[in-house]
């Protein structure tokens, strides 16, 4: 899959044809239930090591398209570079040429800028309008997450 394969799924609703063809990928053929009173659901694709979020049109913080009335929306995908009980890892080609053999730096030569830095060091992430791109580090510098996601009201604030 392609960095532009991620990006262009992000902010899709569960119905687009490219959305669906996406999910039919990773073996997600039903609409994921958000439950009742809550605004987003994850869905884990563990034997694939990828985690996806799904909000309800109406709780994207940021929009920059219309939506039907109560659309599922793809917010954000997680890749897991370690393995856990919880999920698998990640094994294919990172987008944006990174690797979870990066460390901090590396990742900010890849991807061309300076990051966002939280408070603790070990979560980084670019800003690029439509999306970001994250990354969170362990305790001993090494990669172990990669996020694309939709901007929300704190990325838009950040910059």
């Amino acid at each position: 899959m392609s960095d532009h394969k991620f990006i262009s799924v992000l902010g899709k609703y569960f119905g687009e044809t490219e959305l669906t063809s996406f999910l039919a990928e990773l073996n997600i053929l039903k609409l994921p239930k958000i439950p009742r009173d809550e605004s987003d659901v994850i869905v884990e694709v563990k034997d694939h090591g990828i985690e996806l979020t799904f909000k309800n049109e109406d709780s994207l913080d940021v929009s920059f398209r219309e939506y039907p009335d109560s659309a599922v929306v793809l917010s954000n995908i997680f890749f897991h570079g370690i393995e856990t009980k919880d999920h698998g890892m990640f094994r294919l080609d990172l987008p944006f040429n990174l690797s979870y053999s990066m460390n901090k730096e590396d990742a900010a030569k890849a991807l061309g800028s300076e990051p966002w830095v939280n408070k603790s060091g070990n979560l980084l992430r670019w800003d690029f309008g439509k999306y970001c791109i994250s990354t969170q580090f362990d305790d001993d510098g090494r990669m172990t997450r990669v996020g694309v996601q939709l901007p929300n009201r704190f990325t838009m604030k950040s910059k």
